[in-house]
């Protein structure tokens, strides 16, 4: 008995050495081989993180007469347990490879705070005086996050209440539409400040669209405040159906 415990803790310690050796065969067959076209190489999957749910997209906002801005969106997850800082970059390519917008890179309007496995809609504005006539269908737009992770979720003033949440749109525009977002805000202390209160607004689907923050709330316990917020949407894209109010700590 003891001689085949020997010898199968032997097998154990040669185990990795002999997997490296046949992923380095493996390796140096495929090397030999030659490399597939661009279009039917397969994407080899990366620890999801932020997850990519629909295909990051262009279209032409119109700006003048004859020309317009580009614009991006694309709709993400955070599949972890954690709170992220996120924030998407886009690139758009013409069929033959040529960049569309100057920038290498274009960041997104917002840099989310995302608790964990929510999803956020992400937009971003790119070159202006575009002109209307290009097909945006034969443009390849290509998105990258870029993430912070934040190990603790931020702290909730427990002393704070929020009541009389509201959302109603205020405004009707060609290319926008402005929502007005109110809430109020009551505290137990004799005069408290907030350092952050945040509205988000998310669409139909739970969708997280935006975020504002307000700082340094000042609320005085004989008057609950009454807090606004004002934001424009792009008609194009999904509106807001829903609001949330939070105070935080920090």
């Amino acid at each position: 008995m003891p001689r085949k415990s020997s010898i199968r803790l032997a097998l154990i310690a040669e185990l990795p050495a002999t997997l490296a050796l046949c992923a380095a065969l493996a390796a140096g067959c495929a090397a030999n081989e030659p490399l597939p076209p661009l279009e039917t190489r397969p994407v080899v999957p990366s620890p999801l993180i932020l997850q990519q749910l629909t295909q990051p997209k262009c279209w032409l906002k119109p700006l003048v007469a004859s020309y317009g801005t580009l614009e991006y969106g694309v709709v993400a997850e955070n599949k972890t347990h954690e709170y992220l800082d996120a924030e998407a970059h886009f690139a758009a390519y013409a069929p033959d490879g040529t960049r569309v917008d100057s920038e290498p890179s274009i960041s997104s309007h917002e840099v989310f705070d995302l608790a964990p496995h929510e999803k956020a809609y992400f937009t971003a504005s790119g070159s202006s005086y575009v002109p209307l006539t290009t097909d945006i269908s034969a443009i390849r737009v290509v998105c990258r996050f870029t993430f912070d992770v934040i190990s603790m979720p931020p702290r909730l003033r427990r002393s704070v209440q929020i009541y009389d949440v509201s959302l109603v749109q205020a405004g009707d525009g060609i290319s926008e539409r402005r929502f007005v977002g109110t809430a109020r805000i009551a505290t137990r202390w004799p005069q408290e400040e907030i350092p952050r209160v945040i509205f988000r607004y998310y669409d139909q689907d739970g969708i997280l669209l935006a975020a504002s923050e307000h700082t340094n709330v000042w609320v005085q316990r004989e008057v609950p405040l009454r807090v606004m917020d004002s934001q424009f949407f792009d008609a194009a894209l999904p509106l807001p159906q829903k609001l949330t109010v939070s105070a935080y700590a920090q």
